[in-house]
């Protein structure tokens, strides 16, 4: 079984009452993974991370053809790692890419839109707004979590 620190707003989380750390694991850490690998700049050491930010500028030269083959690329450098992980759990695994598509918002900032299927046949649903400048890109929308 793998499990995390569940982390939002890119703190740690704790359970109020007892100042322990919550976890995330199964669906909810594939979830958390998908928004970790894009927020995190792209490392090329380390092959993990993503190129829709550098230095808080995103380099929309191809525009929203850009944004896709990135955001496939990245997706492809967590299956690479999830691949080598041997206490991934089913409910985390990345078997396929179901939709992955991009909204420009006046040609400068973007929505990116990712749906993901693990063997269990679990849909992993995420939306991570991408602006053109700024310092971070943030996750704006926990979607549902659909088991089919």
């Amino acid at each position: 079984m793998s499990t995390t620190f569940r982390i939002k707003n890119g703190d740690f989380c704790f359970e109020q009452a007892t100042g322990k750390s919550e976890m995330v694991d199964k669906e909810n850490k594939l979830r958390q993974d998908l928004v970790q690998i894009y927020l995190s700049n792209f490392d090329p050491l380390r092959n993990y991370g993503s190129r829709l930010f550098s230095g808080g500028n995103v380099p929309f030269f191809g525009g929203r053809s850009f944004i896709l083959s990135e955001a496939s690329d990245t997706i492809d450098r967590l299956q690479g790692y999830q691949q080598s992980d041997q206490y991934l759990d089913e409910e985390e695994k990345i078997v396929t890419i179901s939709s992955l598509d991009v909204n420009m918002i006046d040609d400068t900032d973007a929505v990116l839109f990712i749906s993901v299927r693990t063997p269990k046949k679990i849909s992993v649903e995420e939306e991570i707004y991408i602006p053109a400048k700024t310092d971070h890109i943030s996750q704006i929308n926990v979607q549902k979590l659909v088991g089919l």
